[in-house]
Parts: structure tokens; sequence; C-alpha cells
């Protein structure tokens, strides 16, 4: 009985190790297969580096990545790949303004090869780019709502550089800011973005601006109403005396800061010189109209809300003690 049951386990033991052997054989020849499989893989949005691009062009691509590479090889390698092995460039090194087709320069893992490439070249434009300085412009919005004081807007830098395509730039009618006053009903210290316009006040794209952000200081000026003074130094003709004036319009309206306003009550006036014939000098009255302006004191930050014209209508009467 205990050599049959010895002779079983030593059965057993040596079916296991046989079965072991076989087993063992068998991967090795599998791994062996598998690692010398070969297989074929699509890698897709491979991005495209431009090297080496010219200075002073504005460069354009057709493309930006690669739609689709094929690359055959290792079986094991490929598909452990994501894609970041991968890179692909132009160079545009000795290119000058104009169009070119720039084949596509490809790097991946050794052992492995291409099979497909789309697109295998990129359509690039070269143009020359200029640079232009322009005034800035400054479009205020919404003024009409604004009736019982005066928006005061600086700003600087007054004037930016341009620089962009040639085409571009040439077409460029002017550059601004918007400053929307129902926004900013109690004034504003802010930074704003330049626009570009063409000829029809679209906005444009594709054009640098240095610099591009403008420093804008707006706040707002009360007003005042100040009747104007009768010129001191009018010249009344010989044996006449100013029986009655008047002023059209009765008043002007200025602004500046509160302190400044308090300083005035009245506008110097400067007319034009009376001038009367042979006939109005018999006349015991002469109805006159001068025209002229309000002016401001030298150096007085006041500023007119509008135009500063004047009409002084004046009566002329003979003097009392005129000889006869």
């Amino acid at each position: 009985m205990n050599r049959l049951f010895s002779s079983n386990i030593a059965v057993r033991i040596i079916s296991l190790l046989s079965a072991l052997v076989i087993w063992v054989v068998a991967s090795d020849q599998y791994l062996t297969q598998s690692t010398s499989q070969e297989m074929s893989k699509n890698f897709y949005r491979v991005p495209i580096e431009a090297v080496n691009e010219p200075s002073g062009y504005s460069v354009s691509y057709d493309h930006s990545d690669i739609e689709s590479l094929v690359l055959k090889g290792n079986a094991s390698l490929l598909s452990s790949m994501l894609g970041q092995e991968i890179t692909a460039k132009i160079d545009l090194e000795g290119y000058s303004e104009g169009e070119f087709d720039v084949p596509i320069q490809l790097s991946y893992p050794a052992g492995l090869s291409l099979v497909a490439l789309q697109p295998a070249r990129v359509h690039v434009k070269l143009v020359s780019n200029v640079s232009r300085v322009m005034d800035l412009e400054v479009v205020i919005l919404g003024q009409d709502e604004i009736e019982d004081r005066v928006p005061k807007i600086s700003y600087k830098p007054d004037s930016i550089m341009l620089e962009g395509p040639r085409q571009l730039v040439e077409e460029v009618d002017k550059i601004v800011i918007l400053v929307d006053l129902k926004e900013h009903e109690e004034g504003l210290e802010k930074a704003y973005d330049v626009l570009v316009l063409d000829p029809e006040g679209q906005e444009m794209q594709g054009i640098t601006l240095q610099p591009n952000l403008v420093s804008l200081n707006l706040k707002y000026l009360p007003i005042k109403e100040l009747v104007m003074l009768f010129p001191d130094d009018l010249i009344v003709p010989e044996g006449f005396e100013v029986e009655s004036y008047n002023f059209e319009p009765s008043f002007l309206e200025v602004y500046a800061e509160a302190g400044e306003l308090d300083k005035i009550i009245s506008l110097k006036t400067v007319v034009e010189d009376i001038v009367i014939s042979e006939e109005e000098q018999e006349q015991d009255r002469i109805h006159l109209s001068l025209a002229g302006h309000a002016v401001l004191e030298e150096n007085s930050k006041l500023e007119f809300l509008q135009e500063a014209k004047i009409v002084l209508t004046l009566i002329l009467a003979k003097s009392v003690d005129s000889p006869p």
C-alpha cells in the first residue's frame, strides 16, 4: 500500500514538472513572437513648431497641427506611445517676404518608420512689417445726458505706435478709446483698451500697439453763468453818451474747479470800434450793434462751455452839454 502511494506521488511530481517546462517554453515563444510583431498606429493633432522665424515679418500658417500621422514598427513600443514622443517643426531660416510650402520635419523614437503624413508641408506667408505713429482720439458717449456738469478728460500717452503688415497698417483710419459717461457718473481713473478702426469704423485685428492701454482720468467740473462787463476801452463818439445797452447772449457759461469759479463773477469783453456816419452825427439817438467776444484773464483755468462770441447792442444819445 505504501509503495503504491509513493509511486502515485512520484508520478504526480513528474507530471507537474513536465507541465511547468511546457508552460515556460510556450511563454517564451509567445513573448518572442509578441516583441517581434509589428503594427501601425495613427496619431492625431500633433502640434507643429515654427523655428527661426525671420524678424520684421508677420507670419501666417495654413496649419498649426499635423492632422494625421501613421507610424509603423514594434507593436509593444507603439502601443505604449501617446504622441508626446513625436515632435514636428518647420524651419524658416533663410526665408523672406512671400508665400512658401515648407516641409515638416519629424522626430520620433528609433525603430519606427513613417507610413503616412497629412499634411506633409505647411503653407507659410511672410509679409514685411511697418510701423506708424498715430494720435489717439477719445470718443465720449452719453454726454447729452450730463446737464449740470462738464466731463473733463485727460489721458496719456496721446499717441500710439502701430506695427503690423504693411497693407493692414495703411488701412488704419483712426485709433480711439471709447468712454461711456453713463457708466461713470462719478468720474474715474483707469486703463482703457485702444481700438484700431478702418475707414468704415470697423475694428481691425492683426496690428500690434505700443502701448495697447491708455491711462485715462475722468472728472466732472461744475458750470457757472457769468454776465459780461461793458468794455472799458470803448470810445464813444464826441457829443454822445451811452443811454442804454445790452448783451446777446445775456450771459456765458464757464466751467472749472469749484475753487476757481468762486473767484470770478463777470467777464471782460472786447468789441469792434464805434463808427458813425455824418448823417448819424446829426441824430439825437443812434442804435448800434457791435460784434465782439468775452475774454478770460491771462493764465485763467476757466474754460468757456460754448463759443464766446457776443453782440453788444447800445443806444447813443446826444450829450446834454454837447453844442447845438
